[in-house]
């Protein structure tokens, strides 16, 4: 949400920053047949591992990003990792908690998300109102990617045939 005023922030045009949004859109469907694709390949774990991965990075890569072409890779990179990351909530579910209860879980796991991401373009909004600028709200963005991705790193997965899970 934040990325079009953060782009403008420091110094993009409004329709740069407009195309850097359609980026990251278009490369969410991207994410989602790759990291998607990932998982049956690899397993759900390795594929969680590479989205938030990706996701570390993009949001590293944007707090140095002072270009337009930059930017638009930043877009494209979080666009792949937050779109392949949709896509495997609930085969990760499935997986941990097996399928007796899945409705409710992946239904608990949306609402959750969802509540996250009202509160957090609002907190976002305010850190930016109080500090100017959106690097505090990269890094907390950061830190929580790069803790998601030590859990997952932890996660034991049950085995499923044919994968290197």
């Amino acid at each position: 949400v934040h990325i079009a005023p953060h782009a403008q922030n420091i110094g993009v045009s409004a329709a740069d920053a407009a195309k850097i949004l359609a980026i990251t859109g278009v490369s969410g469907t991207l994410g989602r047949i790759v990291i998607g694709g990932a998982s049956d390949r690899f397993g759900v774990k390795l594929a969680l591992m590479l989205g938030l991965l990706m996701l570390a990075i993009s949001l590293l890569w944007v707090q140095i990003a002072g270009t337009v072409p930059m930017l638009y890779l930043f877009g494209m990179l979080f666009g792949v990792a937050y779109g392949g990351l949709i896509s495997l909530q609930a085969l990760a579910a499935a997986e941990l908690f097996g399928l007796r209860s899945l409705g409710i879980i992946v239904g608990t796991i949306f609402f959750v998300f969802n509540i996250g991401g009202a509160t957090g373009t609002i907190v976002s909004g305010y850190i930016f109102d109080v500090v100017g600028n959106y690097r505090l709200d990269f890094w907390i963005a950061e830190s929580i990617s790069v803790f998601a991705l030590f859990v997952s790193f932890l996660l034991r997965m049950p085995a499923r045939p044919g994968t290197m899970a």
